[in-house]
């Protein structure tokens, strides 16, 4: 079981506690019928629209599970879905199952089931609620409208795409109505600000765990002219708190505002690329604190009042770093020294390598890669201790960090995956005499390795392994030597063969791996087949 699939059965249960029989209803777009009574399966629903109605006349809290489909006004939906209610709407996967709402501004309009004490716990998940990319008009209903009937919104492995200010209002959000906010290993995609309103009350806190935020090139040139900007709240006055753990925030390539206006913030183990990280309205003293935060390119712009960044890596592209902060045990840009008090990793860059989980390890020798980056092993000079997330870790062989230990984005820790080595030619068939290239590509992601990449050539049966490595015509091996961790060769220089005379017509293969020291294959086995043609 992970932890997502913990998580919401943890929300079951907490929710069965509340309203004890509560109803299931089921829906599938393509094998449903809205004539069914919907309490199975086998008698699924086709539509939520009418999943919706049934629960407004419900006595008790009704859960809506949905198949694998989607479900559109194609399908028969009809926007914005009106559901009464509400406990928990869950698809099957957030791969398979999609709300799309075309150029309907309004998607969903909620209303959660109170329970005895009144609180209102509504959760999405297991689905992708998205719009089609169509020019809806401004300034109509949220995306997610809950009024005030929900105490707190909780999104499970939801991705939310393409929803954006041009297609909803701006005073009002993509969810609206939401005291209380909780997002865990949810995707949002070209989604901009703000994501959920004060109207009519004020968002009482925001958490977002595991959760990443990506930006197309698209949503950040076509937004009419009104700003690139992602914000959690239109208010900066009622939101008490933001905490964001383990999320992601990636731009692609261009500045994006992630305006964090609250009370208090607390952000840990967040990685930010491409973006202006504004926390303006941050209003109480020391109130806005990152830890182990990597920005990659990043301009910083706290506004005018003070944020403290402990333990974390600004990059040699990051930009208006003094003003209003406070920097602890941080490595930073040496151009920018005003407000860097406590600086103990200020020289070098931080010497990031791609592992198991993306780009942005860093280079450790103890993991694999041939030099330390100077952002590791800061731990002997802090005072304050605050570890980074349990079970989390700056290396590539996913070895937990222990003290001294790094500073920046702590990925989970997992085993790293086996070099990865792909081959292919410049074409498919061949006959005697011809030039024939080969192409091979190497990622190591995983451990150092000392070894050597070898390819070979020989007849389709596979039979002639036994040998290993056996060659008609190919030099081997290729590569030979200490192949680092956290290191790829994406150009390798292709190698040019001459198809003997005496080799016989017929299906032959290419193949590539990587082996080590004492002969034994370290990677997976690259195949690529071929054929060689009689004159």
């Amino acid at each position: 079981m992970n932890w997502r699939e913990y998580l919401l059965i943890v929300a079951l249960i907490v929710l069965c506690g509340q309203v004890c029989h509560a109803t299931d209803f089921y829906v599938n777009p393509v094998n449903g019928n809205d004539a069914n009574d919907g309490l199975s399966w086998e008698t699924a629903l086709k539509t939520i629209t009418v999943a919706g109605q049934k629960a407004w006349q419900a006595d008790d809290g009704v859960n809506i599970f949905l198949s694998e489909g989607t479900f559109c006004a194609e399908s028969g939906e009809a926007f914005p879905i009106e559901i009464g209610n509400l406990l928990l709407l869950s698809g099957a996967s957030s791969v398979s199952t999609i709300i799309d709402a075309g150029d309907s501004a309004g998607i969903l309009s909620i209303e959660g089931h109170a329970s005895e004490n009144d609180r209102i716990f509504v959760t999405l998940a297991n689905l992708t609620i998205q719009h089609d990319g169509g020019d809806a008009a401004p300034n109509e209903a949220p995306a997610i409208d809950t009024t005030d009937r929900a105490s707190r919104m909780t999104l499970n492995d939801v991705c939310l795409r393409r929803l954006s200010t041009l297609s909803f209002a701006e005073d009002q959000g993509i969810f609206r109505g939401v005291f209380s906010m909780e997002c865990y290993g949810s995707t949002f995609e070209d989604v901009t600000g703000p994501l959920a309103s004060y109207q009519p009350i004020p968002p009482h806190h925001f958490l977002l765990h595991d959760c990443s935020f990506h930006f197309s090139d698209q949503i950040l040139t076509d937004l009419w002219g009104r700003g690139r900007e992602l914000s959690l709240s239109t208010s900066s006055v009622g939101v008490v708190s933001i905490r964001l753990t383990s999320c992601q925030f990636n731009a692609l390539g261009e500045i994006f505002t992630v305006a964090l206006g609250c009370d208090r913030i607390n952000i840990e183990n967040c990685l930010f690329v491409n973006c202006r990280v504004d926390t303006v309205g941050a209003y109480w003293y020391e109130s806005c604190h990152l830890y182990f935060c990597t920005f990659i390119g990043c301009e910083m712009a706290m506004g005018l009042y003070e944020a403290y960044i402990h333990y974390s890596i600004l990059d040699d592209g990051c930009v208006n770093c003094g003003f209003g902060q406070v920097y602890r045990y941080c490595r930073v840009p040496p151009e920018y020294p005003y407000g860097t008090d406590n600086v103990s990793c200020s020289s070098g860059p931080p010497m990031f390598v791609h592992g198991p989980l993306g780009p942005y390890y860093l280079s450790n020798e103890a993991s694999g890669q041939e030099r330390t980056s100077p952002c590791a092993g800061l731990a002997r000079y802090v005072q304050e201790l605050r570890w980074p997330p349990e079970g989390s870790t700056t290396r590539t062989d996913g070895v937990p960090d222990e003290a001294p230990f790094d500073i920046g984005y702590h990925y989970p820790s997992m085993p790293p995956p086996p070099p990865k080595v792909s081959i292919k030619t410049d074409r498919a068939e061949y006959s005697a005499a011809d030039d024939m290239q080969v192409f091979m590509f190497y990622e190591n992601r995983g451990v150092k390795v000392e070894g050597a990449i070898y390819f070979a050539f020989g007849p389709e049966s596979l039979d002639w392994l036994i040998y290993w490595p056996w060659m008609t015509f190919v030099p081997t091996p290729w590569v030979e030597g200490t192949l680092y961790s956290g290191v790829s060769y994406p150009n390798l220089p292709p190698t040019t063969h001459t198809i003997p005379d005496n080799l016989s017509p017929g299906g032959y293969l290419w193949l590539g791996a990587v082996l080590n020291s004492d002969g034994a294959f370290t990677s997976d086995l690259a195949l690529w087949p071929v054929t060689i043609t009689a004159d």
